[in-house]
């Protein structure tokens, strides 16, 4: 008699713990192309989207082409500087006319000094990397600053003077899981300047095939065979991020008790 009540307790833990084990970073993918034809494809990890959430939302939202043709990449130029000493580690676009997808006063509130991570002659902003080769990052300052600028930045292949401090002043978004990432920025870099390299597409990868994200174990036969479905989370990160963005928009002046709209 007391294995039922067992039973239904641990399928209770396991319901709470399914958000934490469902909620992967989400990944977006850039497909890159010249005048020649296609580069390749690079497809980012949002590695910071639970410490930026605006941020990564408004990186996210433009690519996913939810707010398109407002904001979109498909057709951004990348920049072409070959003569340049940097450029062949970091690549910049923007989204079209550089319009964020998100209210532009809501973007800076990511950057507080619980995300910071210091470097020699600056810091950056974001998830702490550990031995990664591409970065996809944001400036924080400067032109294009919370907007729709972004950066490919290969940190990897840098020389030892640079490395991570190519990062400064920047929230860093995404870390690039396709394995041949850098390849595909390698051959960026060595394009003449009459080759136009840009944007060809991006999109979301989705997260899985199959609906159920969490199923129950199999000797739980009492409970729902799924614990947590793609549409719970796609509920719970809408939730998520609203809460975010009333976090945004706390009024000082009001003791940050209630809403700027």
């Amino acid at each position: 008699a007391a294995v039922l009540p067992r039973r239904r307790a641990a399928a209770a833990v396991l319901l709470l713990l399914a958000p934490a084990r469902a909620l992967a970073p989400p990944r977006i993918y850039f497909d890159v192309a010249s005048a020649g034809g296609s580069l390749g494809r690079v497809e980012v990890s949002q590695e910071s989207f639970d410490c930026l959430p605006r941020l990564s939302e408004n990186l996210r939202l433009i690519a996913s082409n939810e707010r398109s043709p407002r904001c979109t990449f498909d057709g951004a130029r990348l920049a072409h500087s070959p003569a340049g000493p940097n450029y062949k580690w970091a690549h910049s676009f923007e989204g079209s006319g550089n319009r964020p997808a998100i209210e532009a006063s809501l973007l800076g509130a990511d950057a507080s000094s619980a995300n910071r991570n210091d470097v020699v002659g600056g810091s950056y902003y974001g998830a702490p990397l550990g031995d990664v080769d591409v970065v996809l990052t944001t400036p924080l300052a400067g032109p294009g600053a919370k907007k729709a600028r972004f950066s490919f930045v290969r940190i990897g292949a840098s020389p030892s003077e640079w490395k991570q401090r190519l990062l400064i002043n920047s929230a860093v978004l995404g870390v690039a899981i396709s394995p041949d990432a850098d390849d595909v920025l390698a051959r960026l870099a060595a394009l003449g300047p009459d080759d136009a390299p840009r944007i060809a597409s991006t999109g979301v990868v989705d997260a899985a095939d199959d609906d159920c994200l969490v199923p129950a174990p199999e000797d739980l036969d009492d409970v729902d065979e799924c614990l947590w479905d793609a549409a719970q989370e796609a509920a719970w990160r809408e939730e998520r991020f609203r809460k975010a963005e009333m976090e945004g928009n706390r009024d000082p002046a009001r003791g940050n008790s209630g809403t700027v709209r």
